[in-house]
């Protein structure tokens, strides 16, 4: 992939140092978390939510009751759901390593799920918002290679993808 890009070795041990610094968050139960702290947020029922303001945006509904989605389990897309997407399972599989974590076929459906119930997909989970172009260059499939990011989270999870992709 590097050959691809045209990245100069300088360029890749950046990255390297950069991605070590990384960290990820996990629940108890082995979900990955988008961030830090996400699981101590307040609850918030989508669904009802969705039901109550009919074909409004969330964090605008949210912005009106003179309140916000960043104190709520809320995501406008799921981050953590666009892994898999982008990255080949190999690829996203050495840089967890890397980091030291392993993500199982069951923390992967546990996250798929986590995630999904939380997501409003108000942002660039729609459609015409297609980043499979971004991992293009891999030689190995990506969950991109099955659709657009809505219907792959839709229809499928992370831990299929996982087992399916191996």
């Amino acid at each position: 992939m590097c050959r691809a890009l045209s990245l100069r070795q300088a360029e890749v041990a950046h990255w390297q140092h950069v991605a070590r610094g990384l960290r990820l968050a996990f629940a108890n139960e082995g979900t990955l978390l988008p961030f830090e702290g996400f699981d101590r947020l307040r609850p918030l029922d989508l669904q009802a939510m969705a039901e109550k303001h009919a074909g409004q945006r969330l964090d605008w509904v949210l912005e009106c009751q003179g309140e916000g989605t960043n104190g709520y389990q809320v995501l406008k897309q799921a981050d953590t759901m666009m892994l898999p997407f982008l990255l080949p399972r190999r690829e996203l599989s050495e840089a967890l390593a890397a980091m030291g974590h392993a993500m199982t076929e069951e923390q992967g459906r546990r996250t798929a799920e986590h995630d999904l119930t939380r997501t409003t997909h108000d942002s660039s989970m729609k459609p015409e918002h297609d980043p499979s172009g971004a991992s293009s260059v891999a030689e190995e499939p990506h969950l991109g290679t099955y659709g657009d990011p809505l219907t792959c989270c839709s229809t499928t999870t992370l831990g299929c993808w996982w087992s399916r992709a191996g």
